[in-house]
């Protein structure tokens, strides 16, 4: 398959991936999972890791069509609807939400912020999307994946040789825990229970799988290590 620009940014407040996927022949890309951090002042929300994704799209001069969420996620909030109004405001990108219910508190709080109107964003979502939906990314093509006996709102895009599909694909899901350098390579090791992953297991050893908690694999010599957003199929089955 044709090979996307990847670009992960890792949140340490809330040990959580972001992506940015990127067609290779043109600026068109698309955010997976984007997410605001845990800001320490008044245990409030921030906004430093989703304008991390920002820099990133206006240093590649990227052109952002759609902003997908893979999953609603208790613990994190999403940065969506903000990422929206800036690209828009900013670059006049109107890129389209494909995104769950678990935005909807935050869509509430920029309505209120930015003194937008519910009909201003109505129309920027998506239809609900099905298995095997597919969508452009410039020349790229991108495949919609559900998963059985996972939340409704559990969805996965396979772009390429690369799947995204969430949080639920390692047993490493701490932002505090991955301080350690010298622990067992199998605690942060993919687990194959997953049904996520189980429904994974017949594609090619070498297609990647990116998750949103990190990191999802790390070298077995841990000393110096480097978080990984991503373990193989290979990887999954060993």
């Amino acid at each position: 398959p044709v090979e996307p620009r990847i670009h992960s940014v890792y949140e340490q407040s809330t040990g959580t991936w972001q992506h940015i996927v990127a067609d290779t022949n043109s600026p068109h890309a698309v955010i997976i999972d984007p997410i605001l951090d845990h800001n320490a002042v008044g245990n409030g929300i921030g906004t430093t890791a989703a304008d991390k994704l920002l820099n990133v799209i206006r240093d590649k001069n990227y052109t952002v069509d759609r902003i997908l969420e893979t999953h609603a996620n208790s613990s994190t909030r999403s940065s969506a609807w903000y990422l929206r109004t800036q690209l828009r405001e900013q670059r006049g990108d109107p890129a389209r939400l494909s995104i769950g219910k678990s935005v909807a508190n935050i869509q509430r709080l920029w309505e209120k912020k930015y003194g937008v109107q519910e009909s201003d964003w109505f129309d920027s979502f998506d239809s609900e999307s099905w298995d095997g939906d597919s969508f452009f990314i410039g020349g790229l093509q991108a495949y919609v994946i559900k998963f059985p006996g996972e939340p409704a709102e559990r969805s996965g895009y396979m772009i390429g040789g690369n799947i995204f599909v969430g949080d639920e694909t390692s047993r490493q899901s701490s932002s505090t825990e991955k301080q350690s350098s010298r622990r067992s390579y199998n605690d942060f090791c993919p687990t194959p229970a997953s049904p996520v992953i189980q429904r994974l297991m017949n594609l090619p050893q070498n297609y990647r799988v990116y998750g949103a908690k990190g990191p999802l694999a790390l070298p077995k010599d841990l000393d110096g290590y480097q978080p990984r957003p991503f373990a193989t199929i290979d990887e999954y089955r060993r």
